[in-house]
């Protein structure tokens, strides 16, 4: 009864409880982990989550982290995060089913490339959605070319790639010529279990093997109880240094 009482205080009141729980949930979370062992590769891995609803939410295939209910902290702020940084043409990828974005009211004028591995997914958001300010393309952004966009906003799909995966496209990005990032994060947690792409299990970016720097900003990307996580902005000079540093001697 007394946790109940308190999911339902944190629930209508996220913005008080959020700064006690990113310090609490380090040491009070339960792990959740999901090896991704049943898929092949990454494409076939995401093409059968999304046909076969693996992710078991009654309103997006991509998953609860997608439903209306689990975005409403970004509603305001991240049209405000946009507009702070000058944004022209944001490229979302992954996009997923667009179960939350097309619910956001974006900068006047803003270009919107929706971007996803699915090309069943992205022929049917271009049939139903697509605008000459509102294109949906097939994008790997772990391999493609990255077009050209001032934003690449990243959420929820890092948990489920593999670290290596992970590393890639950050280098992609790093080689692109988007000027920033806003991916999700969980601060304070160790980088200890791998997966195969597929899978789930939470990262932290600004920790080994990644090293991201302090970044520029970020806002909310959740509310507790749920996991504490922060969308990051990072310029792509903050990302590449990084990189640099974790493996100089590189050679792509």
């Amino acid at each position: 009864m007394f946790k109940s009482a308190i999911k339902r205080f944190a629930a209508k009141h996220p913005a008080l409880v959020r700064p006690a729980w990113r310090a609490m949930y380090p040491l009070l979370r339960k792990t959740v982990y999901l090896s991704g062992s049943e898929y092949a590769d990454r494409k076939t891995a995401f093409a059968t989550i999304f046909a076969e609803n693996r992710w078991q939410s009654g309103e997006s295939v991509s998953g609860s982290g997608s439903e209306v209910s689990a975005t409403n902290m970004l509603t305001t702020a991240l049209p405000n995060l946009l507009r702070d940084l000058k944004v022209g043409t944001l490229l979302d990828a992954p996009c997923g089913d667009l179960n939350w974005m097309r619910h956001l009211k974006l900068p006047d004028g803003m270009h919107y490339i929706g971007a996803d591995i699915v090309p069943d997914l992205i022929s049917k958001l271009q049939s139903e959605h697509g605008t000459d300010a509102r294109q949906f393309q097939v994008i790997d952004f772990v391999d493609d070319v990255l077009p050209k966009a001032d934003v690449w906003l990243c959420r929820h799909v890092l948990f489920h790639l593999s670290f290596a995966d992970i590393t890639k496209a950050l280098h992609n990005f790093a080689k692109s010529d988007i000027q920033y990032l806003i991916v999700d994060n969980v601060d304070g947690l160790k980088n200890v279990a791998d997966i195969q792409s597929g899978g789930f299990r939470l990262a932290n970016l600004r920790a080994a093997p990644f090293n991201l720097p302090k970044p520029m900003t970020r806002i909310a990307n959740s509310n507790p109880p749920n996991p504490p996580e922060y969308l990051n902005v990072w310029t792509r000079d903050q990302v590449a240094k990084a990189l640099e540093r974790e493996a100089p001697d590189r050679v792509d």
